[in-house]
């Protein structure tokens, strides 16, 4: 691609989020604007500051200014030149606030047509705001986990005979004298007691309602309320991805009907037999790159802004 976006393209920024002070590159475009915005949201570590691994959100902004778009990425507060602290990313706190000042920001500068690109949790915190968020018209999410309790999630995968036998070997007794094991033990305990509770209990009503453990209510209630809206959604992830496999789980029951409902609005991508979640790879980040660009081209190309005040 020709006309690709340099560092004298970029220019650093400064904008308030709540009690924070976010900081972020701002990539203007190389060609005439198209007046679209994008922002790119990177996963949750403290590590992970804006320009992703091997520079990935760094490649996604210049090859999507070479389209005409502006482009914002930036550090969540406690991370990178971003002020204030973090302790933890927990999938059940998103940052739907610090997307919510970017966007903000972004329509200071004139963009009113916003497209969110989102990794892991980055992802579930453009989740958590798209039904609310000005001027959003579209939102990738790449390798996100549907489920707010990862520990729960993979319990559910095995038998209760298989924890019996593992809960006897030597190790896991020994690990009964942790008080933070116990507490985890505890928690597998009570969900899978709840879980074949549950299956009982759907077998002789014949129900299939919303199962927490393989997707989060809030996931499920966000999914559908972006749609409704007409946002348009895209689900990226690789035949490797652990995540992939729970997504699947979950389309079995009422996320499937909801997919089918809005199949107008809402893409899954499966292209890549790899591991897409983390980026560990050259091949898998060149993957992304593609679908991520490929899509945003041609969501842009759609008409008609979304209006609807933020809540």
């Amino acid at each position: 691609m020709t006309g690709l976006a340099t560092a004298t393209h970029e220019q650093p920024v400064y904008f308030p989020a709540a009690e924070h002070t976010l900081f972020g590159i701002f990539t203007r475009p190389t060609r005439a604007p198209n007046g679209l915005g994008v922002i790119l949201m990177e996963g949750g570590s403290p590590s992970m500051v804006s320009f992703q691994r091997n520079r990935l959100a760094v490649r996604i902004a210049r090859r999507l200014a070479a389209l005409g778009y502006h482009v914002l990425r930036f550090d969540y507060h406690g991370v990178g030149d971003s002020s204030g602290r973090v302790e933890a990313f927990r999938l059940d706190r998103p940052f739907e606030g610090d997307l919510g000042a970017a966007a903000h920001w972004m329509r200071q500068q004139g963009l009113t047509r916003l497209t969110v690109v989102g990794s892991c949790f980055g992802a579930r915190s453009a989740l958590a705001a798209a039904a609310d968020l000005e001027g959003l018209e579209s939102l990738a999410m790449i390798a996100m986990s549907i489920s707010d309790d990862l520990a729960v999630l993979r319990a559910d995968e095995y038998s209760v005979g298989h924890y019996v036998a593992r809960g006897l070997r030597p190790d896991k007794l020994k690990g009964l004298l942790d008080p933070k094991m116990r507490k985890v033990y505890g928690k597998v305990i009570r969900h899978k007691l709840k879980a074949v509770t549950g299956r009982l209990t759907q077998r002789l009503t014949a129900r299939q309602p919303l199962d927490p453990a393989v997707i989060s209510p809030k996931v499920f209630h966000n999914i559908r309320r972006a749609a409704e809206r007409g946002v348009h959604l895209f689900f990226v992830y690789g035949e490797g991805d652990a995540f992939y496999h729970d997504f699947q789980r979950a389309r079995q029951g009422p996320l499937g009907r909801l997919l089918d409902r809005y199949d107008d609005r809402i893409t899954v991508d499966c292209e890549t037999d790899r591991e897409v979640h983390g980026f560990t790879s050259v091949p898998v980040q060149d993957h992304a790159v593609e679908r991520v660009v490929q899509w945003v081209a041609r969501r842009g190309a759609a008409t008609g802004p979304v209006t609807r005040a933020a809540g």
